[in-house]
């Protein structure tokens, strides 16, 4: 390698006070890289960028010329299943683990290469990705899995509803609606639905244009649990109709991937109500889908 270059997001990424764990992993990375690179046999080229908050990903290649991706991820609980989770899925819609390591602060994987690699979101006009996730979502929630092997969806929920208890100021959000949220979050993860295993983070910038398959998925933050949950991080980063008409969204995408519409609904309005402060695009989608 020559200049070894930190893209700009995990710059920023490092920048708040507080992160000096962040900023002394990311001071070691030029080291943890040039060691997987001479372990694994590997070239190793510039990452991409504008590149990620978490992870230092870039592409490589063994000997015999084939290309791979390099990811070097700051260990954090919500991804810490993700070798795991695309060692059980070959063949399920995401891109395939080749190889992993795992030290104190990162998580290190050697993925396969997705050419030409454009993210969904670039490639597709909003609506003409939601075929696309949800038939990926449909692939991943039949991995074989035990239920031991990755953390319960309600300790995100958990999280989140704590976020929403704690004394800071809410001035864009309604104290009865984070009230209703709130419970949401904890009863909703708790019914006795179905349970699989959950992508938790599927959107558009994270399907990619592969030849293996036209689309395929990267960076799963795996949990167990209610499948109408997974449509939350989709349907929440389609902004335009967020904005338009959320509960024909909602519709469109429970029709799409056969969960039940209302769960759906009840979702995307927890989670848009913990999202609230500070986007206030998010206000026609809390105030259509409060219950």
């Amino acid at each position: 390698m020559t200049e070894f270059v930190v893209p700009p997001r995990l710059v920023a990424a490092a920048a708040p006070d507080g992160r000096d764990e962040f900023r002394g992993w990311l001071n070691d990375l030029p080291e943890m890289v040039q060691r997987i690179a001479g372990q694994w046999k590997l070239s190793v080229g510039q990452p991409y960028e504008p590149g990620g908050q978490c992870a230092w990903v870039a592409p490589a290649w063994d000997r015999r010329g084939t290309q791979f991706a390099l990811k070097l991820a700051w260990r954090h609980p919500a991804a810490e299943g993700e070798a795991l989770a695309l060692q059980l899925a070959p063949g399920h819609g995401t891109v395939e683990l080749i190889q992993a390591e795992q030290t104190p602060t990162t998580n290190v994987l050697l993925l396969e290469s997705c050419a030409p690699g454009m993210s969904l979101s670039s490639a597709k006009p909003e609506a003409d990705r939601d075929r696309v996730i949800a038939g990926i979502l449909a692939d991943f929630w039949t991995v074989p899995h035990q239920r031991s092997q990755f953390p319960d969806l309600c300790e995100l929920c958990d999280r989140w509803a704590q976020e929403l208890n704690t004394d800071r100021t809410m001035p864009e959000v309604d104290p009865g609606l984070a009230r209703i949220a709130g419970n949401l979050l904890r009863s909703l993860s708790r019914d006795p639905t179905e349970q699989v295993l959950l992508f938790t983070d599927l959107h558009g910038d994270n399907v990619l244009a592969a030849q293996r398959s036209p689309w395929l998925a990267i960076d799963p933050k795996p949990h167990v649990g209610d499948p109408a949950f997974d449509l939350v991080m989709h349907i929440g980063t389609s902004y335009e109709r967020m904005q338009t008409d959320p509960c024909a969204l909602v519709a469109r995408m429970a029709d799409l991937t056969g969960t039940d519409e209302t769960r759906v609904g009840l979702w995307v309005f927890a989670r848009a109500v913990v999202e609230r402060p500070g986007k206030p695009w998010l206000q026609a989608a809390v105030t259509a889908l409060a219950p």
